[in-house]
């Protein structure tokens, strides 16, 4: 496969890619075909075949998302070049079955595109979240799980990263922050190239955050996710709960809802609320902390606690 380097970012990039894979900036390809389309677009034009349209139409969802429900103020300022970064805060919360949302402030225009990431130890990002900065400069990310686990307690690494550029960003944005953020100080960026940082860099903060404690409830709901039952008339499985729900969800008709627990005595009911076809129902198992042990409750947490083996 030949491969080419992105303008934008410096990574490298297949010759048959429409976009960059990491910063989605564009990418140019000169092909015979192409020549021949721009060419008839262009007498097209001359000829008055091309029926004008009045407005510009969003290319994509998300843009469309972000320039209605973010329009970008005019009284945005640009930051000082005394600011220390961007990015003026992070935090985690868990959502009501445990999974982490990361929320942050920043000194960026409303309708600011970000990724806001998960990363190891070493800075290699391997689970992101798409968002956009609300009319208060602030910014949520969608639930990060650990393959439909709650991630554990503790300080993890978060990553930032902004690219300032038409792929990524709306006109509004750019006309406020830059090309590249060249209106932006050079020291809040990463430059795109270390030998020439005036050419321009984009956002990319790493930050530590601290993951709060797991809460009994969603102890016991992993308790369950993670266990392989015993089902009579099957034997053992070799795949967690949580895997069966999550291949079932593969299927038309079925449809986890969310996942919750309440404390009868000494023992935990663990419910998943789902559409089964049309209705809407309930599958439970039953947790006891003392021992450990979890069991199915009814005929459809049964047919959840079981696949055959491949």
């Amino acid at each position: 496969m030949a491969m080419t380097r992105c303008k934008e970012c410096g990574s490298d990039v297949s010759t048959k890619a429409g976009a960059c894979p990491k910063c989605g900036a564009k990418q140019v390809r000169t092909s015979g075909c192409a020549w021949v389309v721009l060419w008839l677009l262009v007498l097209s034009v001359f000829a008055g075949a091309v029926t004008q349209c009045s407005g510009n139409e969003p290319s994509s969802k998300a843009e469309f998302v972000s320039a209605t429900s973010h329009p970008v103020k005019p009284s945005y300022s640009v930051p000082s070049t005394d600011a220390k970064s961007l990015i003026n805060g992070l935090s985690s919360s868990r959502n009501a079955e445990g999974s982490i949302i990361i929320s942050g402030s920043s000194l960026l225009p409303p309708g600011t595109k970000v990724w806001i990431e998960r990363r190891n130890s070493s800075g290699k990002a391997y689970a992101q979240s798409e968002v956009y900065v609300n009319q208060s400069g602030h910014f949520s990310s969608g639930p990060f799980s650990d393959k439909g686990m709650a991630p554990k307690e503790g300080p993890r690494h978060i990553g930032i990263v902004s690219y300032f550029n038409g792929a990524w960003q709306q006109d509004a944005v750019l006309s406020l922050v830059g090309e590249k953020g060249n209106k932006l100080p050079t020291t809040l960026l990463k430059p795109d190239d270390p030998e020439f940082p005036q050419a321009g860099g984009h956002l990319d903060v790493d930050r530590v955050v601290q993951f709060p404690p797991l809460s009994p409830e969603t102890i016991a709901i992993d308790h369950v996710k993670s266990s392989k039952l015993f089902v009579q008339g099957h034997g053992k499985a070799v795949d967690t709960v949580s895997e069966i729900v999550t291949y079932f969800a593969k299927a038309p008709g079925f449809k986890p809802m969310g996942w919750s627990a309440t404390k009868n005595e000494s023992k935990w009911v663990i419910t998943l609320d789902c559409e089964d076809g049309s209705a809407r129902k309930k599958a439970q198992w039953e947790y006891d902390p003392k021992n450990g042990k979890v069991r199915y409750l009814d005929s459809l947490s049964k047919i959840l606690s079981w696949l055959p083996a491949e």
